[in-house]
């Protein structure tokens, strides 16, 4: 038998083209399992964190203006709305404390011009419990939900401070809001 040397020649084309074919194919099964075995895309996590303290915030409302008295009037009432506003679930108290620093709630009105003071107490809201400035005394106490709180305050001059001099008598008063 002769050999063909043509027939050769398309053997090994036909060969060569099945090879590069298997190896093809190989090499596609390889690259996807590898696709498969990584995770496209990768990925990593991180926290996200934020700590709220306790914390209140007040809101004072007007002055208290006991308007013009006389003597032999009644008793001077008046009062004054605010709001204390603290975080959900903080226990707070409230202290009202006139400038001269007495914690029993018992204030001194000064005048522009005259030596003596007219005397006030500041009351709760009932008012008959006198608000000072002693914790677990003569306090009010709350609860915070987030949202503003109201309360109210009282201020009361006695008719018999009506006898000092004609003048206009103020005194600055301050809330404290402990938590």
């Amino acid at each position: 038998m002769l050999f063909d040397f043509s027939t050769y020649i398309n053997y090994m084309k036909y060969f060569k083209n099945n090879v590069i074919l298997a190896v093809s194919a190989f090499a596609l099964i390889v690259a996807s399992s590898v696709q498969a075995a990584s995770p496209n895309p990768a990925t990593g996590t991180f926290s996200v964190q934020i700590t709220l303290e306790s914390s209140c915030t007040v809101a004072a409302g007007p002055d208290i203006n006991l308007g013009s008295q006389f003597q032999g009037a009644v008793d001077a009432l008046g009062s004054s709305a605010f709001t204390v506003t603290c975080t959900k679930s903080t226990p707070y108290t409230i202290g009202m404390e006139p400038s001269n620093g007495d914690t029993a709630g018992a204030g001194v009105l000064i005048g522009t011009t005259s030596a003596v003071g007219v005397s006030y107490t500041l009351y709760q809201s009932n008012q008959t419990s006198v608000w000072g400035n002693v914790v677990g005394s003569n306090t009010v106490g709350g609860t915070g939900t987030g949202a503003p709180d109201n309360h109210t305050v009282y201020a009361k001059v006695m008719a018999t401070e009506y006898t000092n001099e004609p003048d206009t008598y103020t005194d600055m008063v301050t809330i404290s809001v402990g938590y």
